[in-house]
């Protein structure tokens, strides 16, 4: 009697587990998927056992690092058939983690794919790079029912008060990819193309720009600052009174308490940054004649008591300002004009950063212009690897030991 209660049991048993790892054990898994990896804050975990089926790794080569970096935002850029073939359309099954196995997230933004060709354009913050040793991250893909795992602000830190890859479309305003939200307002009829990046934006050097309204993010006092962007001038630029990529300051008649950036400075092709306290202005100017139609990464600094500016990586100059004033201009933030005498940019303007508190080092500028201007030679990609069978059994088991310990009978069992 005792031997057929027990075998009834048993049985009953046997089918309730049957029915929770063929049935129940895969639903649980998908809300796994939904909540444990969407925040990087989150505690590690190993994708394969939570519902994706495939990775890449990324090798970061050293020598293309100029120095040790953290939070660095890594641009990645390929065109990867297995990508078009075997991932959710709008890639949201993309997932970025520090190692192979039990690790941590990475965050990313996906800046631009193509489900059809398997063209991706993705940035991905490396918490710590090596300028000594390769530093490799996982891409992981392959998985149909998670949620996006993108984290756009999260990729940049507090420091960076703007961030515009310029790839809205024509007649668009542009969107800022930092929790800050400043959306850049157009004005005349900027056009999208293939930018350097991604899209960008041509500007006609008559009437296209954006503006932004008054925010004390771009009041930048007294403190150091950063401003960078791709910029393909036309080849005329440098015939006019110069063409300016960023101004802020006051919006009446004088350029009081304002900082400027620009492509090219009258006559000369020359880049330059140049900022007004209200008591004498001050500028530094590269070398490179950039009117000749060709990508060029341009970088305005203020580092303390010097102003610098770098061209394709390369500082092309340092002036001292010592003890110099505030920019605090109260007038709006204008992109691809100046103030109250315009100088409208002329030619293309791509990814375009302001970074308040902090001005980037020669290593940094070098590095960023390493990855941006050859992605491709900057890092490998490797084959495919693919969940293997006993990865699939221990995410089952895995999925199924979490559901079981929530239900009230198997607490009390086991007391848990």
């Amino acid at each position: 009697m005792m031997r057929k209660y027990f075998l009834k049991k048993t049985l009953v048993c046997g089918i309730i587990i049957s029915f929770i790892c063929l049935v129940i054990a895969p639903n649980v898994n998908c809300e796994k998927i939904k909540t444990k990896s969407k925040n990087s804050d989150s505690e590690p975990f190993n994708p394969f056992l939570s519902g994706w089926f495939a990775r890449k790794t990324v090798t970061i080569k050293h020598e293309k690092i100029q120095e040790n970096l953290t939070d660095f935002p890594l641009l990645i850029s390929v065109v990867d058939s297995d990508l078009a073939a075997k991932i959710q359309d709008d890639g949201d099954d993309i997932l970025f983690m520090d190692s192979k196995g039990k690790a941590n997230k990475l965050c990313h933004e996906i800046e631009l794919f193509n489900s059809s060709s398997g063209k991706l354009v993705v940035w991905v913050k490396i918490p710590h790079i090596s300028s000594s040793s390769d530093t490799k991250i996982e891409m992981y893909f392959r998985n149909s029912k998670c949620d996006n795992q993108q984290e756009p602000a999260d990729v940049w830190t507090t420091n960076y008060k703007g961030v515009w890859h310029m790839n809205s479309g024509t007649n668009n305003n542009q969107g800022d990819s930092t929790i800050n939200n400043h959306i850049l307002s157009h004005y005349g009829s900027p056009t999208s193309v293939e930018g350097k990046i991604g899209y960008a934006v041509d500007l006609n050097g008559l009437s296209d720009y954006f503006t932004y309204p008054a925010d004390t993010d771009f009041l930048m006092g007294a403190g150091s600052f950063t401003i960078a962007a791709w910029v393909k001038a036309d080849n005329d630029a440098k015939d006019d009174d110069g063409r300016v990529i960023v101004y802020k300051g006051s919006d009446g008649p004088t350029h009081t308490h304002a900082y400027a950036f620009w492509n090219v400075r009258q006559g000369t092709g020359f880049s330059a940054i140049t900022i007004d306290d209200n008591t004498v202005a001050k500028a530094v100017f590269g070398i490179s004649d950039l009117s000749d139609g060709m990508w060029h990464y341009i970088v305005g600094a203020r580092d303390q008591d010097k102003i610098k500016i770098w061209v394709d990586g390369i500082l092309e100059g340092s002036t001292y300002i010592g003890n110099y004033g505030s920019l605090d201009g109260a007038g709006r933030l204008y992109v691809g004009r100046g103030g109250i005498e315009a100088r409208y940019l002329k030619g293309v303007l791509d990814d375009l950063i302001i970074i308040k508190g902090v001005a980037k080092s020669d290593g940094w500028i070098a590095t960023s212009y390493n990855n941006q201007n050859d992605p491709s030679g900057f890092y490998t990609v490797s084959r495919e690897s693919t969940k293997s069978y006993n990865e699939n059994y221990l995410g089952v088991l895995e999925n199924l030991q979490s559901y079981l310990f929530r239900l009230p009978f198997i607490k009390h069992l086991f007391g848990v």
